[in-house]
Parts: structure tokens; sequence; C-alpha cells
């Protein structure tokens, strides 16, 4: 499945922010990083990088739940 570039620059800023400080960031943190109107746009793009198997999302109403998915190299 192929991601859009918004969902690309948050999966990227995913893995910066959870290299740098060993946890992910909130929602409005990406928010505000990837210059995205809203938290719900936000959620969405996360919905569908978790449905590309690319992230776990934690359960609902949790703060910091987002976990990488280790890509397979092939």
């Amino acid at each position: 499945m192929t991601m859009t570039d918004r969902q690309s620059g948050m999966l990227n800023f995913l893995r910066f922010y959870t290299e740098l400080h060993g946890y992910a960031p909130s929602l409005s943190e990406i928010t505000k990083a990837c210059d995205v109107s809203s938290k719900s746009v936000v959620h969405y793009n996360l919905k569908k990088l978790a449905e590309q198997g690319r992230i776990t999302l934690g359960p609902k109403n949790t703060a910091r739940t987002i976990r990488l998915v280790k890509e397979r190299v092939q």
C-alpha cells in the first residue's frame, strides 16, 4: 500500500521523535510538527498508517501509545 506525502512526513516525524525522546509524540505535537490543521486529520492519517501495518495504536484515549513497526528487509 502506498503512503501519501502527509503520511510519509508523519511517519518520519514519529521515527525522529521516538528516537530522540524514547516515547511517542502526542497528537498535539504531531499536529504542530507536521503543520496539519487539526488533530482529527492526524488521527485519520495515523489510522491509515496502522491499517498499512507501519505503526500500531494503543487503546483509545491513552496518551503516547503509537508504536513503530519494524520494516522488513526484502
